[in-house]
């Protein structure tokens, strides 16, 4: 009987303190993550240097200890009292990485490219943010001349024509016109060889994505290329494979932290058409580009082109990180840097209460950091472990 007690009391112990010790871990875990982010945006405000450091992983052990004891009184034969007790101690081993050297140049100083940008635009993130965070400038083509409109409010004029020009995306996005997406056709090959090839042959090119056409005398191969990104109001596979083709080479004109933005008169929202190359951002810059907003070069209000249609919001901080010198009431993310306290607005510019657009931009700050920070168990430094 007493064998089982024990035995029971040592199975419903285990799994909750499991279960405990994994969700408080998730927790506190992705809390850091947030707090570094409002760091580091605190130090960029006040013109230091950012510095990440990651915890690629938690080995935490648990020593359950169980006791018994059996009481009798004095001058009796028989037992008088059974006393259980039990016991849990937990030993983490936390493993602290600084992100540094070459993977800090490469993940954090690096413009992140087209495929990334490509990425969160499928994943029903508002194109809106998306383009705030990620787009330094952009690149516009007009009869020949090319012009750029820096994602700068210390550049006012340019800013402007900046915003107007991704409030005209954002509102074919909410339209569901914009077509966000790689440029597709396919590269082709011909021959006037009288020999047939072999089934060999066939079935090699094949295995690589080739195809044979053969007319008469004529031989074709083919093969499809994924070729650059595209943002436009139509969808690429309308045109012909020349055209899209030329598409392509066009986009590959700049690296591959430029997207090609072809939105084209004779297609729903080409009242306002925009011939141009959106260029991406390091996530360093994303953090500068906030923390500028705060105090050195504010953004300001931007209205959309009359063209334009619809668009769900248009707030005037991308993301509006707040600070003060006495610690914030009722919030439970900030952190503390030198004097001052720096937390995320619940309401966005304190004029919409209700909207999501802060939030969801601190999301999308925190996916992008996920998607740009190395894979921190295999870097080369060595890691700091702390024994608690």
């Amino acid at each position: 009987m007493m064998i089982a007690a024990i035995s029971g009391l040592v199975g419903c112990i285990s799994p909750i303190a499991l279960d405990r010790a994994v969700i408080e871990y998730d927790r506190t875990h992705a809390k850091i993550q947030e707090k570094l982010l409002l760091l580091n945006i605190a130090r960029a405000k006040n013109h230091n240097p950012i510095h990440f450091t990651a915890v690629p992983n938690v080995a935490a052990t648990f020593d359950f200890r169980i006791s018994a004891n059996l009481t009798r009184k004095p001058f009796s034969s028989g037992v008088s009292g059974v006393t259980l007790g039990a016991s849990i101690a937990e030993n983490p081993t936390i493993n602290i990485v600084p992100i540094q050297g070459e993977a800090f140049t490469r993940r954090l100083l690096t413009p992140m490219d087209e495929s990334k940008f490509e990425f969160m635009a499928h994943q029903n993130v508002d194109i809106g943010i998306l383009l705030r965070l990620m787009v330094r400038a952009i690149l516009v083509e007009n009869k020949g001349m090319r012009t750029v409109f820096h994602n700068d409010a210390r550049h006012p004029k340019e800013f402007r024509q900046f915003r107007r020009a991704i409030l005209h995306l954002a509102a074919l996005k909410y339209a569901g016109i914009l077509d966000v997406g790689t440029i597709n056709y396919d590269q082709q090959w011909s021959s006037f060889d009288k020999s047939d090839p072999s089934i060999e042959t066939l079935l090699k090119t094949a295995e690589r994505g080739y195809r044979w056409t053969i007319d008469g005398q004529k031989k074709t191969v083919s093969k499809t290329v994924r070729g650059r990104m595209l943002i436009a109001n139509y969808d690429p596979a309308t045109l012909s494979n020349d055209e899209r083709r030329q598409l392509d080479e066009k986009a590959r004109q700049y690296p591959n932290n430029f997207i090609l933005v072809d939105i084209r008169q004779g297609y729903p929202g080409g009242e306002f058409p925009i011939q141009a190359w959106i260029k991406l951002r390091s996530f360093n810059a994303v953090i500068e580009f906030i923390a500028n907003s705060m105090h050195s070069y504010p953004e300001f209000q931007v209205e959309k082109d009359p063209r334009s249609g619809s668009i769900s919001s248009n707030p005037v901080k991308t993301l509006e990180i707040l600070e003060s010198s006495n610690q914030p009431k009722n919030i439970n993310l900030f952190v503390k840097y030198q004097s001052s306290y720096y937390w995320l607005a619940k309401g966005n510019n304190r004029q919409s209460p209700n909207t999501n657009w802060n939030k969801e931009g601190f999301k999308l700050l925190y996916h992008l950091y996920q998607m740009t920070v190395m894979d921190v168990t295999h870097a080369p430094v060595l890691p700091i472990s702390i024994a608690k």
